[in-house]
Parts: C-alpha cells; sequence; structure tokens
C-alpha cells in the first residue's frame, strides 16, 4: 500500500467507532482513494486511523456485505473489481428503475424540483468546460438522484443508490474517457428537457439512451 494515509480520516468519536471507520473506509474506495483490485490490511488501517483493529475488521466486515471489498485466499480482502457480467447486470437493473423513474417525475416533479435539475445541468456544464471531473461526478450522482426522488419512489432511490455506490470508483476512471464527460452532460440536458415538457415518452427514451452510452463507455474501460 503507497505511503500516507491517502483521504482517510482520523477517528476520535470512540461511541460511533466503526461505524466512523466504516463511512471512511467506503469513502475512499469510492472516490478512488483505494483503486479496484488494492490489499487491505487491518492492522495498517487501524494505524493509520488510530484505532484498535477490531473496529477495522467490523467496518471490512461491512463493506463485504455491500461487495465493495471481497475475501482473499490466504486472509485479508481486497477492494473489488468488478466483472463485465455485473456492469451489465447493474445497468439492466438501472435502466428498468430509471426510465420507470423519469416517466413517473414527469407527473410528479414539483416546480422547485425542476429547477434544481436545471441549476444542476447548468453547473455541470461549467465544470465540464473547467475540467473539473470531480464536480462532475458529485453533480451526475445529484441529476440521477433528483429524479427518482422527484417519481416519489423511496424503494427505487434505495436500489439506486446502493448500485451508484459500487459502480463510483469505475465512473471515475470513464469520465476521464475523452467522450464521456460531454456524452453524460449532452444526455442530461436532454432527459432535462423532456420532463419540462412533460413528455413521458420522450423522457424515457432519453434516459434509456443516456444509460447505454454510459454502459457502453464503462465497458469500454473495463476491458482494456
Amino acid at each position: 500500500m503507497p505511503q500516507g494515509n491517502r483521504g482517510l480520516l482520523p477517528v476520535r468519536n470512540r461511541t460511533l467507532l466503526t461505524e466512523q471507520v466504516y463511512l471512511s473506509l467506503k469513502s475512499a474506495i469510492i472516490d478512488g482513494t483505494f483503486p479496484t483490485g488494492e490489499r487491505l490490511k487491518e492492522e495498517e488501517l487501524a494505524k493509520k486511523m488510530g484505532v484498535s483493529r477490531t473496529p477495522v475488521r467490523e467496518a471490512i466486515n461491512q463493506l463485504k456485505q455491500e461487495g465493495l471489498v471481497t475475501s482473499l485466499v490466504g486472509g485479508g480482502v481486497k477492494v473489488t473489481e468488478i466483472s463485465i457480467e455485473e456492469i451489465n447486470d447493474i445497468f439492466d437493473v438501472r435502466d428498468l428503475l430509471e426510465t420507470h423513474a423519469a416517466i413517473k417525475a414527469v407527473d410528479n416533479i414539483s416546480d422547485e424540483q425542476l429547477k434544481k435539475l436545471e441549476e444542476i445541468v447548468f453547473m455541470s456544464r461549467v465544470a465540464q468546460q473547467k475540467g473539473l471531473i470531480e464536480k462532475i461526478i458529485e453533480l451526475n450522482t445529484d441529476f440521477h438522484n433528483e429524479i427518482v426522488i422527484a417519481s416519489g419512489n423511496k424503494k427505487i432511490y434505495e436500489i439506486i443508490c446502493s448500485m451508484r455506490d459500487y459502480l463510483q470508483a469505475y465512473r471515475r476512471v470513464s469520465l476521464r474517457h475523452a467522450q464521456e464527460p460531454e456524452a453524460s452532460l449532452s444526455g442530461h440536458e436532454q432527459i432535462y428537457e423532456a420532463i419540462k415538457l412533460r413528455d413521458k415518452e420522450k423522457a424515457c427514451n432519453c434516459m434509456k439512451e443516456h444509460l447505454m452510452v454510459a454502459r457502453r463507455l464503462m465497458l469500454e474501460k473495463v476491458q482494456l
């Protein structure tokens, strides 16, 4: 493991120790501090975070349950390397759920939520022009979350959030692809316009096309 704490936050509140360790490790995996395939060692993590190995072990067990880390033969864990099959499975589910959410959002979105979508699209374009990849990723998540929230279906929101965490490290890789930021933003603009026009069919088709492009670009990066 490379030297330094690399984004891991020191843990001080002993009453919520395991939860804090878990959140810190999860954040480090999602933001790419720990790249896919990297081995995580309890003793080193505990030392860097200033805690005993017990909360680290418990936090790692939680991450295993979420699929973010995988057990190694002989002991230890590594950050999960996602497969082509898993990417396709996740995008199949996202296609079903997010196209439905886009249709429901046409019926249920408030003026305030529509304004927020417009602001996200605008800020995304500014971030793209400035080459701010991390900001683009944040706004991408905000855009999709806002549509699912506007749909009024809390279960869809929970499922989509869990899958998006799983894919986030790969999003950082794919968004560095020359075509990806523009393709993603163009898709968002089309989806926003369809919802604004209250056009269910167009909103569904634009979301489907957007996810198809995202799937293709992510698969291209994984297959390299």
